[in-house]
């Protein structure tokens, strides 16, 4: 199995010699047949990385959001070209270039708000809409046309069309509707300061590669290990 995907395989391997990361895990399901599982290095300098170890997505949480907008489309209880403001007023309360941003604009990173917030922002949720509802478009930005990568702004947007159309914050939604029906038990958007304690032992960590070393790079293949096989991983972002 680990040869499965062999050219991934040796990406992630030069990533590991290039000092680019330290560990990394690769799960590929097609058709609910698994193609690849296996795992690479360390979650931190001096622990494996394991088939259960929680792993961060960051910004391959985008697609969870994308994922949720696309079942309340698939019902009908929103269409992709709805402005955003339809459904939250407060982010183009004086109308303008602003309200004719979309959800298909916030999918596509051609909304023009990338420097809007931070990614790490603490604000609260209504702050946040606050933020974004004061914020301008980008100069000589042209809504739809322009393209650039939103790394929060606009994903803040449709995590909170979400929870207005389905009446279900967005961690909540996913939960019910896209990951536990999939088995993804291990899923979460946030963690509690308890939750987080009871995955000391099997998180992923942000760390510095800088300094980075290749250690135990021989993949393990899920099917000849006793350790639990899982997809899932923590959506932090």
């Amino acid at each position: 199995m680990p040869d499965a995907l062999p050219r991934t395989l040796d990406v992630l391997l030069r990533g590991l010699d290039d000092g680019l990361h330290i560990g990394a895990r690769l799960y590929v399901s097609l058709r609910g047949q698994v193609v690849s599982d296996i795992v690479l290095a360390e979650a931190e300098p001096g622990r494996l990385l394991s088939h259960n170890s929680v792993c961060p997505w960051l910004s391959a949480g985008k697609p969870h959001t994308a994922a949720a907008i696309a079942w309340l489309w698939e019902r009908k209880l929103l269409k992709l070209d709805d402005p955003v403001c339809k459904f939250l007023p407060e982010f183009a309360p004086h109308g303008g270039p602003k309200a004719a941003i979309t959800l298909r604009h916030c999918l596509t990173h051609t909304a023009g708000l990338r420097a809007a917030i931070s990614a790490w922002t603490r604000q609260s949720p209504a702050e946040i809409l606050q933020t974004l509802g004061n914020a301008p478009l980008e100069p000589n930005w042209i809504v739809g046309k322009s393209a650039g990568y939103h790394v929060a702004s606009t994903w803040y947007l449709l995590g909170e069309v979400v929870r207005v159309v389905s009446t279900k914050p967005a961690d909540v939604f996913l939960r019910d509707f896209i990951w536990t029906p999939l088995g993804m038990t291990s899923t979460r958007l946030t963690y509690t300061p308890e939750e987080w304690a009871t995955i000391e032992h099997t998180r992923m960590v942000m760390h510095d590669t800088s300094k980075s070393h290749r250690a135990n790079s021989t993949p393990s293949d899920a099917a000849e290990s006793d350790a639990p096989r899982s997809s899932d991983t923590a959506a932090v972002d």
